[in-house]
Parts: structure tokens; sequence; C-alpha cells
């Protein structure tokens, strides 16, 4: 029976469990099995723009990481029942070692904000999330990457690194990605895990971790840390993305 490489299956559970970790996670019966409890208060939006800071760190093989920061300028409008969330990119810096330089460059320039607006309903839960408008730009981008992969040697560990990279960057793309409780979480520390068919009788898992905090009466998102660990063929990777709501701009 052949197996897949692990590459191949790590690079599949990253794209599968990118949609599912974006759902609240749900209770969890090794942590007594309670339903994740909401905040007793309602939500109240912030009056004016906010700035929004998304951290996403992942460690390589090699225990070196890759850092990816942006800042988007938010500003909720009220709608009907609940808000339209404008937003738009302000900032963006990414640190990778020397040897995904290239990609690194090419993932800081990428302008990610066709996520906006999204629409939020009474109770600070995201229900829906623009079509990115860039998609044909991040198609072109990923061509561009995928022929810069070619040049380097195949099975080396910089050409698998750089494909983990590439899958990831990938699936940051696609429209959910973002907890549907961002902006108004339950406070506290929860976890999930899910098993995963990878075909040939093989099968991975995805285990999410979710540790968020709530500012103000109004339970806004103070901050969101979203920890996703893909096992698989015998390797474990780890990626992490942390939310912060910044209203004071002197703490960006």
């Amino acid at each position: 029976m052949s197996h897949p490489p692990a590459r191949t299956t790590l690079a599949a559970l990253l794209a599968g469990a990118a949609l599912w970790s974006a759902t609240p996670v749900p209770a969890n019966p090794a942590l007594g099995g309670a339903a994740w409890p909401r905040p007793h208060t309602g939500f109240a939006a912030p009056a004016g723009p906010v700035v929004l800071v998304r951290e996403w760190r992942r460690a390589l093989a090699d225990g070196a990481t890759i850092v990816s920061r942006r800042r988007y300028e938010v500003r909720f409008v009220a709608d009907g029942d609940g808000y339209r969330v404008e937003g738009r990119q302000i900032a963006a810096e990414v640190d990778a070692p020397p040897r995904l330089a290239t990609l690194a460059r090419i993932e800081q320039t990428r302008l990610d904000d066709g996520m906006f607006p999204m629409r939020v309903d009474a109770q600070g839960m995201i229900v829906a999330v623009a079509a990115p408008g860039e998609e044909e730009a991040r198609r072109d981008a990923g061509r561009l990457a995928s022929a810069m992969l070619a040049n380097l040697p195949e099975g080396s560990e910089e050409r698998r690194e750089a494909e983990l990279f590439l899958n990831r960057w990938l699936a940051q793309g696609q429209a959910g990605r973002w907890p549907t409780d961002l902006f108004h979480p339950a406070p506290g520390q929860r976890r999930a895990t899910r098993d995963f068919p990878l075909g040939d009788g093989l099968s991975g898992s995805v285990e999410v971790l979710v540790d968020a905090s709530c500012d103000g009466p109004g339970g806004m998102l103070a901050r969101f840390e979203r920890t996703v660990v893909t096992r698989a063929a015998g390797q474990q990777r780890a990626t992490s993305e942390v939310w912060r709501l910044v209203t004071d701009p002197a703490k960006q």
C-alpha cells in the first residue's frame, strides 16, 4: 500500500482545518462537557474606528519561526439588527528565515483586506464575509510563488518548508477563516480535537486551542489567541494566531 508523503498529508490537513477551526469551538467532554458559556453582557461595538492587529506565527522543523503581522483600521456601522464592519489594511510585516525571504516579500506586499466589509449580528457574531476582491491577484502571486518553488531542490528541507508555507498562505485566503465569535468571544480557554481521513487507511488530527479575553461591559474583543496543532504521518506542526483590538494607537 502506498502512502502519501508527509508534507502532502500535512498540507492537506492545514487546508482542510482552515474552515473548521474558524467556528466557535464546541464543548469538550474532557473538560467536563459543559457548554461553552457566552458572555452575560450584551454586545456593544466601538463608537469610532479602532485598529485590529492580527499576528500569525508558525514554527518550522528547524526551530525557526515565520511571523506575519497585519494591522487593519476597522469601523462598526449600525446596520439593521446588526453591524457592517468596514475595514482596510494599514500595515503588514513578515519575518521569515533567509531561505524563505522571497516568499516572505510576496506575502508582505499582498494586500489582505478583501474580507471587508463583514456582517456582524446583534450578538457580535460574524455572519458574512465579503468575497475577496483581489482573488485574481492572489492567483497570480500563487503562480509566481509556485514557479519559485521549482528552483528549490526536490526533497530538500528548504523545498518542504516553502511548500508548507505556500499551502498555509493560500489557505488563509478562504472566506470564514476568521473565528465567527472573534469580536465577542467568551473569555477563558477551550479546546477541541477532530480526526481527518487522509486516504490509504491513514488519518490525521487537528487540535484547536483558544484563549480569549474581552474588554469593557460590552464584551468587545481584547485578545483572541487560536493555536492549531496538526498531526499526520508521525509529524506535528503548530500554527498560532493572535488578534488584538487596539483603541490606543500608542499600543499598536
